[in-house]
């Protein structure tokens, strides 16, 4: 008998798979890439990708190739900040210091596509855990996000925002495991705020804590923390400000995007101030959402998907806001959220109309992420999108704010069901 169970194993398994709505999202990959090959054989490498929606950049994986070359040039005893001595592009370092450690590990340049190919499989790997058993329709969703020009835009550049995201995936699944009282969850999201600044938005989960006063503690020592690295660092940090390219592009997103945007067609009138115009946009935004906040109840959300959309929420709102204008591989971070949404539809909760407008936002802005050249009105689609996902992210996290700080009762107790 045991003998007999060991055999019908194989068969269980491509059962199990074959239902499972994450074998939609392999089969789309494995098609998408297959197109991409077949695709090579009868043009270059830079028409496919082109013709895809993806603006490529050649040779392949110029992000990684770029981490790689910056950390060749450090072991050679050079300043990468100052210059890179194999970067194609000419760009020098604008990543934090730590990983300019991994230097130790003799990394050059020449192991770029293996690198680009080893990060862009651990995204994917992580996405399919993060997401657990799907329906047919639910994976045809997650498959048409993956194989979109945002999501395929940091495969191709081999961009470490990747592997933050496979991190922020290993804290969820601690939160899940270990509980918000754990450090460990908190201790990676500290790590990768110190890979990258921008994820210490992420320790908003914090307000998940059954006590005020630990969630305040939480994220008061994280921000300390965070300041004092910042403090340490200030001479890496000035550098990498004065690195990073600042302007926009019909890749990027963000508060100040439109505004780049009005001022370089300038179809009327004298140049904006983009600071003022984006601050003043953003408070409009997150007033109205606050007003929404007021006039409606607070969501119910479920325990094994609510710290994933506040991270995801989190991220996407400071990055939006604070960043300014950011390339649009990092919509990957909305993915976070998709499991809360799911779980409001299929459980035909009061925020199920929420849950499909969101989804239905997001699939436009991942696959309008580059409009073409001279296509204004898709331009205009776009921001009006993401301004959308913006304002319906900051409602969520407003919600979240008012149950721990206001109602002064357990967020748990209140907003999450099992």
């Amino acid at each position: 008998m045991p003998l007999l169970n060991f055999r019908k194993i194989p068969r269980q398994l491509r059962d199990v798979a074959v239902r499972d709505g994450r074998s939609v999202i392999v089969l789309g990959l494995i098609i998408y890439f297959a197109f991409l090959l077949l695709l090579r054989a009868q043009t270059g490498n830079l028409a496919v990708w082109q013709r895809l929606g993806v603006s490529h950049l050649y040779p392949p994986f110029a992000d990684m190739r770029f981490l790689l070359c910056a950390i060749e040039t450090e072991r050679a005893g050079h300043d990468s900040y100052r210059m890179t001595e194999c970067d194609p592009w000419g760009r020098v370092m604008n990543y934090p210091r730590l990983w300019l450690s991994l230097s130790v590990f003799g990394l050059r340049a020449r192991q770029t596509v293996p690198m680009g190919v080893g990060l862009g499989l651990i995204f994917y790997l992580s996405l399919l855990v993060l997401v657990g058993r799907l329906t047919f329709r639910e994976g045809a969703y997650y498959s048409f996000l993956v194989c979109s020009p945002a999501v395929m835009l940091g495969v191709e550049r081999g961009n470490v925002d990747l592997l933050i995201f496979s991190l922020l995936v290993l804290t969820v699944l601690m939160f899940q495991r270990l509980g918000t009282r754990s450090i460990w969850p908190y201790a990676v999201i500290m790590l990768c705020s110190f890979l990258k600044f921008y994820p210490i938005f992420a320790m908003a989960v914090a307000l998940r804590d059954r006590s005020r006063i630990i969630a305040l503690s939480t994220i008061g020592g994280a921000g300390t923390v965070f300041l004092i690295y910042l403090y340490a660092t200030r001479h890496d940090l000035a550098l990498i400000l004065h690195n990073t390219w600042r302007l926009t592009s019909s890749i990027s997103f963000g508060s100040k995007v439109i505004f780049f945007f009005y001022n370089a067609v300038h179809w009327w009138g004298a140049p904006l101030n983009i600071a003022a115009w984006s601050r003043a946009s953003l408070v409009a935004v997150t007033a109205i959402a606050a007003i929404f906040v007021k006039k409606t109840s607070a969501p119910s959300f479920t325990k094994e998907t609510v710290d994933s959309m506040v991270i995801g929420d989190a991220l996407f709102t400071g990055i939006f806001a604070f960043l300014g204008t950011n390339f649009n591989y990092k919509f990957i971070f909305l993915m976070l959220a998709v499991p809360q949404l799911l779980q409001w539809i299929r459980r035909a909760s009061l925020y199920r109309d929420f849950a499909f407008t969101f989804l239905t936002l997001m699939a436009v802005a991942f696959w309008l992420s580059q409009p073409r050249l001279g296509e204004y009105w898709q331009f205009v689609v776009k921001e009006v999108v993401n301004w959308s996902l913006f304002g319906m992210s900051a409602f969520v996290l407003l919600h979240f704010a008012l149950a721990t700080f206001v109602r002064k009762g357990s967020l748990d107790h209140q907003l999450v069901v099992s």
